[in-house]
């Protein structure tokens, strides 16, 4: 029999039936509202942040930032990332999954985070960062797994008025915090935001694990750690590959040209990006709709949807690629403005990843080939 979290699930898809576009909508708003809230902290914080730290502390924070992106990837072994798409087998252990996972995931955090103490000087060389900032990796990787696991469960329940909140918060509290932390402290000042980063963000994983209890049970099966190490483990080089093209043109700008015309470039970017912003809300929207087609072989309603999210993303694409120098020049100050040029460059390369993640990333997951295809390219 199905737990009762199930029965919801399956009402859930039921209601899907009668209405489901509108359902996507409406739930595409809460995203989107949130990611343009984050959106705009970002613009407010830019020139909050470069006044009251000094470039090297920048620039520690933006490597910090980097190798944690990398090392929730390594530490875990990618081990997270399965649940969200387990709970699309519709099958009684669920629960049990997302405790054969979280035990997983913290058991690696632990064993990797021992090794930072105990080679705390070689890392530190190693990965070019202060030494005192060693030991933050380990504990803000543990709340980004809770995190993922919480988000990946919410999404699929279509909880996102909440995901929304909790992701409006969690940037803004820890922007806030970090102010009031560098304002304090007369030297080191980078540590305010890595701080206060670790501060908000273990008290959102107590928040998280007090969400999670229905949909959790302290296990740890051999079926579920087979179907982790199948799914999740191969996916490391896409998700690796991910974060490194996301970085790897800030850091040959900046190795070449300098941080002036890093910082040119990726306001730019982040203009252009936009699009990325609208479509990531669309698309997780819409998540539960195409696994409920796909289980029930609906093809032609999800070629209808398809066609219709595609359409609203060309035409936010012409409206960004038309008008994103203006809207640089609303946001950004005048020293940033000759960058803008590229705007619909950025743009361009956003479409054709929408229309990967539609037509390639989102079909090769579900017959969960993806690690597969992308380790033989």
């Amino acid at each position: 029999m199905l737990n009762i979290m199930r029965l919801k699930d399956n009402k859930l898809f039921s209601k899907l039936k009668e209405n489901t576009f509108f359902n996507v909508i409406s739930h595409f708003k809460n995203y989107f509202g949130a990611n343009i809230a984050i959106k705009a902290l970002g613009i407010i914080s830019l020139p909050v942040l470069t006044r009251l730290l000094t470039p090297e502390d920048y620039g520690v924070i933006s490597v910090f930032n980097s190798w944690t992106k990398i090392f929730i990837i390594l530490f875990t072994m990618n081990t997270h990332v399965a649940v969200g798409r387990y709970f699309y087998e519709g099958k009684d252990d669920f629960k049990e999954f997302v405790g054969t996972t979280t035990i997983l995931s913290i058991t690696c955090t632990c064993l990797f985070g021992l090794a930072f103490v105990l080679f705390q000087k070689k890392f530190s060389a190693l990965l070019e960062l202060p030494i005192e900032l060693i030991l933050f990796i380990p504990p803000i990787i543990f709340n980004k797994v809770s995190y993922s696991i919480f988000n990946q469960i919410h999404l699929c329940l279509r909880h996102s008025k909440k995901l929304a909140k909790v992701k409006i918060a969690n940037h803004y509290l820890t922007f806030f915090l970090a102010v009031i932390i560098i304002l304090m402290i007369t030297e080191k000042k980078y540590l305010g935001q890595i701080v206060a980063v670790l501060i908000i963000e273990t008290l959102f994983s107590i928040y998280f694990f007090t969400q999670l209890k229905s949909y959790f049970k302290w296990a740890f099966k051999s079926e579920g750690l087979k179907y982790i190490l199948s799914y999740s483990v191969p996916l490391i080089p896409y998700h690796l590959s991910g974060i490194i093209l996301v970085q790897i043109d800030r850091i040959i700008i900046n190795s070449y040209s300098g941080q002036a015309a890093t910082g040119l470039y990726s306001f730019a970017y982040n203009i252009g990006m936009l699009l990325a912003v609208f479509t990531s809300a669309l698309y997780n929207a819409w998540m539960p709709d195409y696994y409920a087609y796909m289980n029930k072989e609906k093809y032609d309603k999800h070629d209808s949807d398809v066609s219709k999210i595609f359409r609203m993303i060309m035409v936010a694409s012409i409206i960004l690629i038309l008008f994103g120098k203006e809207t640089g020049i609303i946001l950004g100050a005048k020293n940033f403005h000759e960058s803008l040029d590229i705007v619909p460059i950025v743009v361009l390369g956003y479409i054709f990843f929408a229309a990967f993640y539609i037509y390639g990333g989102r079909n090769l997951t579900y017959a969960k080939k993806l690690a597969t295809c992308h380790l033989l390219f």
